[in-house]
């Protein structure tokens, strides 16, 4: 049996003027269950900007006093809030703060300067911050924790990097960790819908040079890497969804679902036969084949498709190396609207 350790605080911040709709925090979702597993008790936090919700969250933290406060971050106003809070946190409490998620990746040389934050989780968290937790709570070194960069004295320390997680069926996906479900959910013709609510699969074969995904290359052949749950295991996740909080459509968080078309329309169809149907989909142009996949796509009631356009001009989809160009775009936008 597992002894339960001291508490973790994971926290992300929303600004709604960004987002269509409230969506549940997938990546906190992995992180906290990984820290469940290892026995830390762990709080999710996603409180919307306003300034009665941060307060509120912001009392709950320094009250808790946890072994540190993790914030999920993306660009925009949410990053600007959630580095306010990191300072008022720091100064009432002196908690540790660490900061992780795609965006602090991308510029943790400038992150880890912030007085405030005292590590920058850089890629997949799921190890690193169970480490992380158990270096903090041991107060040992942080040295032989890979994939952060943090501070040490004067100096900033990068550690060696983590690798990719191969099998991403070991990740647990703890689903029960969402206390309100009520706040994510919208409708779609009248029922019951929940927006980017399971990730079936990591990484894009793609090379669009805008996007954060072309980071992952395998060094040894050097082409992208992509790796799926199986099948089993999203089934196994989007039933229980269905169980706890009787949604009648979801979506997936995955940035291009189509990777394996026969993969793709199978979760669609056994998901379709379980009662769960696809508020939208996420794909390329490349990867609308013809009248039959989209009538396949009606079959089982998938309601929208999100294209990334980009752009309307072949040149700037050139040099963003979408591979496509506005003729294909127009040629595959006709075929919808036959």
């Amino acid at each position: 049996m597992i002894s339960v350790k001291k508490s973790v605080a994971l926290v992300n911040v929303i600004n709604l003027d960004m987002e269509e709709k409230l969506r549940i925090p997938v990546g906190l979702i992995y992180l906290g269950s990984a820290l469940k597993k290892h026995g830390y008790k762990v709080t999710l936090y996603q409180p919307i900007q306003r300034r009665e919700e941060i307060q509120r969250v912001e009392d709950e933290i320094i009250r808790e006093n946890p072994l540190f406060v993790g914030f999920s971050v993306f660009m925009g106003p949410g990053s600007i809030e959630s580095l306010n809070m990191c300072e008022r946190i720091k100064k009432a409490s002196g908690t540790k703060i660490v900061w992780g998620g795609k965006f602090p990746t991308s510029i943790s040389e400038q992150v880890i300067k912030e007085d405030s934050i005292d590590v920058v989780c850089l890629g997949e968290g799921e190890e690193t911050i169970v480490e992380l937790a158990n270096a903090f709570e041991a107060n040992a070194s942080l040295e032989g924790v890979k994939g952060i960069c943090y501070k040490a004295g004067n100096e900033i320390v990068y550690t060696e990097p983590r690798e990719l997680i191969q099998d991403l069926d070991t990740l647990d996906y703890d689903l029960g960790m969402i206390q309100d479900w009520s706040r994510y959910f919208t409708t779609l013709n009248g029922r019951p819908a929940l927006l980017d609510v399971i990730e079936s699969q990591r990484g894009c074969p793609f090379c669009c040079r805008f996007c954060f995904q072309n980071r992952e290359f395998d060094k040894k052949t050097g082409k992208k890497i992509v790796r799926f749950h199986s099948i089993g295991w999203v089934l196994e996740k989007a039933k229980y969804l269905k169980k706890i909080t009787g949604v009648e459509y979801v979506s997936f968080c995955d940035d291009e679902f189509w990777i394996k078309s026969d993969r793709a329309f199978e979760v669609i169809e056994k998901l379709h036969e379980a009662g769960l149907k696809f508020y939208k989909l996420r794909m390329r142009f490349s990867s609308l084949r013809d009248e039959e996949m989209i009538a396949r796509l009606i079959k089982n009631e998938v309601c929208h498709l999100n294209f990334g356009l980009e752009s309307g001009v072949d040149r700037i989809l050139k040099l963003m190396d979408k591979r496509q160009t506005t003729q294909q775009i127009l040629t595959k936008i006709r075929l919808l609207a036959k």
